[in-house]
């Protein structure tokens, strides 16, 4: 083989080796740049994120009152068992007390709301347990509950019950009317608060993915 086939085929293979390294730069740059372009877009979703995530605490935070407001119901219904008592008692209770009876029986998850099974409820020795412990993520995942209860609030006023009815069914309604004021104001909420959390995990799924 000739000195300069020889020189031609290393300048082949120069050039060659040059291309390939410009190429891998080149790929090398694309995805450096293809990198920082989904940093900045992942920077923007995390503020985007965080805007929505306080937005959604602060609306959830307006809402807190209520459950204060339930659970003071129950503190006052503590203090008047005695009421409670003579609720119980009630072989045939008025309409109002029924009405706000049969609502508290549908928020704990009672089917049957005929006189005997409600007053079966309030005489259990986990009435109030039940009542303190109330999950309200409840009311949002099974929203027939509001929509069943909602209606037997219309009319009733807790003061007027309790002074011209019933003191206890008078606290009880004011916990279910707080429950449901909660409900209002939560149910707008938690579809925000839904999808704050998808996009987070989403977010994190993409920085897994950069990383």
């Amino acid at each position: 083989m000739g000195q300069k086939t020889q020189t031609d085929q290393q300048a082949i293979q120069c050039n060659d080796l040059v291309n390939q390294i410009e190429q891998r730069t080149l790929e090398v740059k694309q995805r450096t740049e293809d990198v920082e372009k989904k940093k900045k877009a992942l920077w923007a979703e995390q503020e985007r994120i965080v805007v929505d995530k306080q937005e959604a605490e602060r609306e959830l935070a307006e809402a807190a009152p209520a459950l204060e407001a339930a659970a003071e119901a129950l503190r006052s219904l503590e203090r008047n068992k005695a009421s409670i008592d003579e609720m119980r008692a009630y072989n045939t209770p008025p309409l109002p007390v029924k009405q706000v009876c049969e609502c508290v029986a549908i928020v704990l998850g009672e089917s049957d709301l005929s006189w005997e099974n409600v007053r079966g409820m309030l005489k259990s020795a986990d009435f109030f347990k039940n009542l303190i412990g109330y999950d309200t993520a409840v009311l949002l995942k099974k929203e027939s509950i509001m929509s069943r209860v909602k209606p037997r609030l219309k009319d009733q006023d807790p003061e007027t019950l309790k002074k011209k009815t019933s003191v206890a069914a008078g606290y009880l309604l004011e916990w279910v009317v707080a429950l449901s004021g909660w409900y209002d104001k939560a149910k707008i909420v938690q579809p925000k608060k839904e999808r704050v959390e998808a996009a987070e995990a989403k977010l994190k799924q993409s920085e897994q993915e950069i990383n």
